[in-house]
């Protein structure tokens, strides 16, 4: 589409769009977030969307506005209350190997969203990323003394994400990242919440329960630590004994581990992929999913629902 004498590209629809630029956390994943690195097969829906997009050599302007109560999925209280429309804009540019992002943001939860990203390469093994954003307002979960928990505008959210990436050239990659996230409940609300629901007093019942909705917000504590490790199949062509493995030279192994550094609760999650067929026109892809969370008796990842899931998933394209 021509608008005087600019070129700009137009999406309307239902689409998914992300700005992050994070592995375990995306800060600028602001339209429809979505479970990350899930170990079973997840349906990602797109919100509504109205975008803009105009292209220069080394740069991107975006005027975007969306609806994500086009979702149907999230039916949760959590997932009503964050439903948004709202518009804003992104300017995206390049200078060398500094890649920045600068993003405006005005919607009916956050009444107003700024936030930056960028990403750096070093060198062919380095690289770093960092993106921040602040909001006015957001709906979060209030914990108040013999009351049960629930939901209401809250003000003033700051999300802060710091990471670098280790690549080398045998097929071994290395993530590290820590990100911070105002909105979900500090340590000592959860101290609060498990004191509530260790509590033998029948009095206490539905606040004890009530504090179960804490594990539906989208950070469940405040401070996280993650690393990533993945293994490309090149990596295994270094020795003889493995270079001529079919099977080796299929799999991708992957493995996460998360750290919640306040109470030392971890979750870790490992991947194993395998090709099967590849033609390139038809492909099938076997995959073995495992997450396992474990840490302090008392931290809060220990006492999530599921202790551990083990999952086989099977992809195709025909």
């Amino acid at each position: 589409m021509t608008l005087g004498n600019s070129e700009w590209d137009i999406l309307l629809g239902k689409a998914r769009i992300d700005w992050g630029v994070g592995y375990g956390y995306r800060v600028l994943d602001i339209f429809t977030p979505y479970r990350r690195n899930p170990v079973g097969i997840q349906i990602e829906e797109g919100a509504g969307t109205l975008a803009l997009s105009h292209y220069g050599l080394e740069s991107e302007w975006t005027l975007i506005a969306t609806d994500s109560s086009w979702s149907q999925l999230d039916t949760s209280e959590y997932g009503r209350a964050t439903e948004q429309q709202g518009l804003g804009g992104k300017y995206y540019r390049l200078l060398g190997d500094l890649e920045l992002q600068m993003v405006g943001y005005y919607d009916n939860v956050r009444q107003g969203l700024l936030g930056g990203s960028l990403v750096n390469v070093f060198n062919q093994t380095w690289s770093a990323h960092a993106s921040v954003s602040y909001s006015r307002r957001y709906q979060g979960y209030d914990i108040k003394p013999n009351q049960p928990a629930k939901i209401t505008e809250k003000s003033n959210a700051n999300q802060i994400l710091l990471g670098s990436t280790w690549s080398h050239e045998s097929g071994l990659s290395v993530i590290g990242e820590y990100w911070y996230d105002s909105r979900a409940w500090s340590q000592s609300e959860w101290d609060n919440a498990f004191q509530y629901a260790s509590s033998n007093d029948p009095r206490f019942n539905p606040i004890s329960q009530s504090f179960a909705l804490g594990y539906s917000q989208q950070n469940i504590v405040q401070h996280n630590v993650m690393l990533h490790g993945r293994l490309d199949p090149i990596f295994w062509r270094q020795w003889q004994w493995s270079k001529d493995s079919h099977l080796l030279r299929s799999m991708h192994p992957r493995l996460d581990i998360m750290i919640a550094p306040e109470d030392s609760g971890i979750i870790a999650t490992q991947w194993l992929d395998f090709d099967v067929v590849d033609t390139g026109d038809t492909s099938f892809n076997l995959e073995f999913a495992a997450r396992f969370v474990t840490g302090a008796t008392n931290s809060v990842y220990a006492n999530l629902p599921d202790s551990y899931n083990i999952l086989i998933n099977l992809k195709g394209r025909f």
